[in-house]
C-alpha cells in the first residue's frame, strides 16, 4: 500500500535480464499490478493488442530501473495507475492505446529521475485525478505528440514532494546516471485543457512547451498541503488511509523555492488563460495567441511591472492576471 494500491499478488512480473512480449492478451489483476517488472539489470516489457485490468485496486503496469515499458494499441482499465515509472524507467503509449483511470494515468515516483514518458499517435489518457503526476526530488522527459490528455479533476501534469511512507525527506537523485531533477514537457498537435503545475519548486523547474497545440487552463507554481490531518504525513503507521496518496491541494502562487515554471509557444500555438498563471519564463513566438477566456480579459506582470503580452521571450517573476471583463 505504500503507493496507494492495495493486494497480495501481481498477475505478472518480469525480473533481472529479459524481454517479454504480449500479443493480443487479457491481463487481469484483482489488486496490485497487472504488468510488473522488479530487481532489473536490464527489462524490456511490449504489449500489442492487449486488454489490462485492476478489479479492486492496483495499476496497469510498472517499469523500474532499466526498464521500458511499451505499449500499442492496448486497452487499460485500471482503479489508481494506468503506468507508474520508477527511478529512471521509460514508457511509451502508442497507436491508439486507451487509459482509463479512476485516479493517476502515469505517476513517476523515486530515484534518479531520467524517464522519458512518450504518449502519441492517437493515444488516449482519461482520467479521474491527475494524468501525469512525478513525485519526489527527480526529473523526466514528456513528450506528446498527437494525444488526448483528459483528467476531470483538471489537472494535466503535477509536481508535489514525494508523499510515499518514509520518502518525503529522501534527497537521493543522480547516482551514475546523474540525471536532472528538472522536468521537460513537449505537446504537438493537440489540444489540452488543464492545469500544468510546478508544486516542488524546492526540488526542480518544470518546463513546457507547445507546438502547434492549443491549452486552455494555467502553467503555473503552487504551494502544496496534503487533505490528511491538517497536511499531516501518511506513515507506515497508517496504512488505512492509503487512498490518500497521491492526492494534494494546490494554492496557485509565486513560491519561495528555487526553481519555477517556463512555458514556450510555438507560431501555431494558443494558449487560452483560463486561471490566474504564475510562471518565471515566458517564450512567445511570432504568431503565437495568448488570450483569456469569453468575457474575461488576461494581463501580463513582469517583476510587478505591467508588460505587454507579444512576442518575445521573458524572466522573472511572471503573473498572467485572469478577470472578468
Amino acid at each position: 500500500w505504500l503507493f496507494g494500491v492495495v493486494g497480495r499478488v501481481r498477475a505478472t512480473n518480469v525480473v533481472e535480464n529479459a524481454t517479454v512480449y504480449y500479443n493480443n492478451t487479457h491481463i487481469k489483476a484483482q489488486q496490485w499490478g497487472a504488468l510488473s517488472t522488479d530487481n532489473p539489470t536490464k527489462l524490456r516489457l511490449y504489449a500489442t493488442n492487449c486488454l489490462i485490468e485492476t478489479v479492486e485496486s492496483g495499476y496497469g503496469a510498472y517499469a523500474i530501473g532499466d526498464c521500458l515499458d511499451y505499449f500499442s494499441g492496448c486497452t487499460f482499465n485500471v482503479v489508481d495507475y494506468g503506468l507508474i515509472l520508477c527511478d529512471y524507467a521509460s514508457g511509451t503509449f502508442t497507436d491508439g492505446c486507451v487509459v482509463n483511470s479512476k485516479k493517476i494515468g502515469v505517476m513517476m515516483h523515486d530515484g534518479s529521475g531520467g524517464s522519458i514518458l512518450t504518449i502519441d499517435k492517437g493515444s488516449v489518457l482519461n482520467t479521474k485525478s491527475t494524468v501525469i503526476q512525478i513525485k519526489g526530488r527527480r526529473g523526466a522527459n514528456i513528450i506528446a505528440d498527437n494525444a488526448e490528455l483528459n483528467s476531470e479533476s483538471g489537472i494535466i501534469l503535477q509536481t508535489m514532494p514525494n508523499d510515499d511512507p518514509n520518502m518525503s525527506s529522501w534527497d537521493y537523485s543522480g547516482g551514475d546516471q546523474s540525471y536532472s531533477r528538472d522536468v521537460t514537457a513537449t505537446f504537438s498537435n493537440m489540444e489540452l485543457n488543464g492545469d500544468f503545475i510546478n508544486g516542488f519548486t524546492a526540488s526542480g523547474a518544470v518546463s513546457v512547451t507547445l507546438k502547434n497545440a492549443t491549452l486552455t487552463g494555467a502553467i503555473t507554481t503552487a504551494t502544496t498541503e496534503h487533505p490528511l490531518f491538517n497536511n499531516e504525513e501518511i506513515t507506515s503507521d497508517t496504512p488505512e488511509f492509503y487512498y490518500l496518496l497521491g492526492e494534494i491541494n494546490n494554492t496557485y502562487c509565486a513560491t519561495d523555492g528555487p526553481y519555477g515554471i517556463s512555458a514556450s509557444l510555438d507560431a501555431n500555438s494558443k494558449w487560452v488563460v483560463e486561471t490566474t498563471s504564475y510562471l518565471t519564463a515566458l517564450s512567445i513566438e511570432e504568431g503565437a495567441i495568448i488570450t483569456a477566456p469569453k468575457g474575461y480579459t488576461v494581463t501580463m506582470t513582469i517583476d510587478d511591472i505591467a508588460t505587454e503580452i507579444k512576442s518575445g521571450t521573458y524572466e522573472g517573476k511572471i503573473v498572467l492576471t485572469v478577470t472578468k471583463s
